[in-house]
């Protein structure tokens, strides 16, 4: 038995084969049987011409059928045979790299989509904007010129700073300068007064030592050196503290130079501070994500394979679209468990099995096979419940499956590309 074919916009027909044995094709559960009483006697004119009428109608819908080009009709796909080793599941058709959900800032509103469905974007395109963009730049050309008024800000503060420490060292290099004169003068006179009292030390040692070889001498000569003596000495001591003063007054002027600048530093810091840069970068930067949040870009390379949001609309939990890389696809079969364990059996080593797929794509008038393979890696470690359910009301809809993927070869990706979420019947051919 075998499902009438799907029409896609490519012109491509997909059909699906069913088992019959499996129970599949049957009548329409709940569905009544009447049984058609007998009648004798001759057919009724009125009787025979509702017959004729009706088979002329049945002949013009064949006309019309055999009439259309064959590569646009679906041919029905025979039964394959099931060979006894191989291993079959329930599976649905997906990309390898599964479907990308994009998702946009809840509660803001589709301004323009930028994308139509079946649109292929790269990874960073832009695929959707909001009403929220033009608020956020807003807010970004808002924290510029804070900011540019609190670096201006934060520039006169250290063009004051600058000016301010120029004073103050113009005043200790005048301070400096003075200081440093005086004490070039008390250098001149220390060297003087110290001349001076050498000579008188030496005029006295002069006198005192004729005066004790028994020269006379006049006591007045002997008290003007001595006085000279002292007068220089004592001239030469008060300049020896005058000049120490000096240099103390020297260095306290640098300290206090230096307790200025510290001032100054202290007072420009507490005016740097009151300026809020950093929280206005970490404000801008913040905006900034937020307009590139704004704008709904591609998280990777794809279709278009559904638009859930539309302009206008306000934005939530829901996806706005949904991209998929459609280049390989795969088959994800639903495996009863208790078939697992020959399946690895097979796969094992680092062995490939192949797969055929019960679904054909018509394409040009020829029916064109899926198949593909599966490897070791592809069959999951873990046993769930099954969430493809077959046709048939027979069949059992609670099983233990585990999920194997099988990856289609480049062709039959190329015929499903446009058959996301189909239901198919994969066969595993047993290895010989």
């Amino acid at each position: 038995m075998t499902r009438p074919a799907q029409t896609t916009p490519f012109g491509r027909f997909l059909e699906v084969t069913q088992n019959p044995q499996a129970g599949e094709a049957h009548p329409r559960p709940g569905a009544r049987t009447f049984r058609r009483p007998r009648r004798n006697g001759r057919l009724g004119l009125p009787l025979a011409a509702s017959l004729a009428a009706n088979a002329a109608l049945l002949g013009g819908l064949g006309y019309l059928t055999l009439a259309k080009p064959a590569a646009t009709t679906p041919r029905a796909t025979e039964t394959r045979p099931v060979s006894p080793d191989s291993i079959q599941a329930l599976g649905r058709l997906q990309p390898a790299g599964g479907v990308v959900n994009v998702f946009g800032t809840p509660g803001d509103r589709v301004g323009e989509s930028l994308v139509a469905l079946g649109s292929v974007v790269a990874k960073g395109d832009r695929l959707v904007t909001l009403f929220g963009e033009a608020q956020q730049a807003l807010a970004v050309g808002a924290l510029d010129a804070q900011l540019r008024e609190a670096e201006k800000a934060t520039t006169a503060v250290g063009r004051a700073r600058d000016a301010k420490r120029a004073d103050i060292d113009a005043e200790v290099r005048q301070a400096k300068a003075k200081l440093d004169a005086e004490l070039a003068a008390l250098d001149a006179r220390l060297a003087g007064v110290a001349l001076q009292e050498a000579r008188a030390a030496g005029e006295l040692r002069r006198l005192e030592k004729v005066q004790a070889d028994g020269a006379p001498v006049a006591d007045q000569d002997l008290v003007q050196v001595r006085t000279l003596a002292a007068t220089a000495k004592g001239e030469l001591t008060a300049i020896t503290i005058q000049k120490a003063k000096a240099v103390e007054q020297q260095a306290a002027g640098e300290a206090v130079a230096a307790a200025k600048r510290a001032t100054l530093d202290a007072e420009t810091d507490r005016a740097l501070a009151l300026l809020p840069v950093e929280s206005l970068k970490a404000s801008r930067a913040a905006a900034v994500q937020k307009v590139a949040d704004a704008v709904v870009r591609a998280p990777a390379a794809g279709r278009v394979v559904k638009v859930g949001a539309r302009a206008g609309d306000t934005l939530g939990s829901m996806p706005v679209l949904q991209l998929a890389d459609t280049t390989t696809m795969t088959v994800v079969a639903e495996v009863y468990e208790t078939d697992v364990a020959r399946l690895r059996g097979w796969l094992a080593g680092g062995k490939a099995v192949e797969v055929e797929v019960d679904a054909r794509v018509v394409e040009a008038g020829a029916a064109r096979p899926l198949k593909g393979t599966v490897k070791l890696a592809g069959v999951a470690p873990m046993i769930a419940k099954n969430t493809v359910f077959a046709l048939g009301p027979r069949e059992d809809a609670d099983r233990r499956v585990v999920e194997v993927e099988v990856t289609l070869d480049a062709e039959s990706s190329r015929l499903t590309a446009d058959f996301l979420g189909l239901q198919v019947r994969a066969t595993f051919v047993a290895p010989k």
